[in-house]
Parts: C-alpha cells; structure tokens; sequence
C-alpha cells in the first residue's frame, strides 16, 4: 500500500527527511522549538500525512506540530 501512496505524489520525502533532519540540528544550536504546521506537505505537496508524520517524529523529534 505504502508503495503505491509513494507513486502518486509530489511531496519529495527523501528531501523532506533532509530537511527536517537540519532543522532538528539547527534547533538543537540554537535551543529552539520549530513548530511545523498539522499535515506539512499533504495539500499542495498532494503528499500523505501517514508518511509525513513519522518523518517529523524521526527526523525532528523535538518539533511541535500545531493543529491551530
């Protein structure tokens, strides 16, 4: 199923990890909290929050996704 979700979109993932990745460093540096916005990615990025989600929770854990 994850397979077929990954074909259709357009939200780059592997880059997405990257980037979350650096924000997690940077943050740590500069001992700040990003806040992401609830399901980055998934409307214009047709991405899918399933997968989005636990890129966030790997990749920058120490992030606050806001709902509001």
């Amino acid at each position: 199923m994850l397979k077929i979700l990954l074909e259709f979109h357009n939200t780059d993932y592997d880059a997405l990890a990257l980037c979350l990745s650096k924000l997690h460093h940077k943050s740590l540096e500069l001992e700040l909290t990003p806040f992401l916005p609830y399901k980055l990615g998934w409307s214009g990025g047709r991405g899918e929050w399933s997968v989005v989600r636990p890129l966030i929770e790997q990749h920058c854990p120490n992030a606050v996704i806001c709902i509001d």
